[in-house]
């Protein structure tokens, strides 16, 4: 991202995991795991950049 400080990209990911898996309602993770069982490995890798972004974004959107 633009004007953002430098971070450790591994961690972040890491610490966000940790807190998912130990705080994210059932709800939440029933949404999360029927919307990754739809998702079409062929139609991913055939999207442009952008459409894969704004595909991933509300994929993990309960996330």
């Amino acid at each position: 991202m633009i004007g953002t400080p430098p971070g450790d990209m591994q961690e972040t990911v890491a610490a966000s995991n940790e807190y998912w898996e130990g705080h994210a309602p059932e709800k939440r993770r029933n949404q999360l795991a029927n919307n990754l069982a739809q998702v079409d490995p062929k139609g991913l890798a055939a999207m442009e950049p952008g459409d894969l972004v704004i595909s991933t974004y509300v994929t993990n959107g309960p996330k």
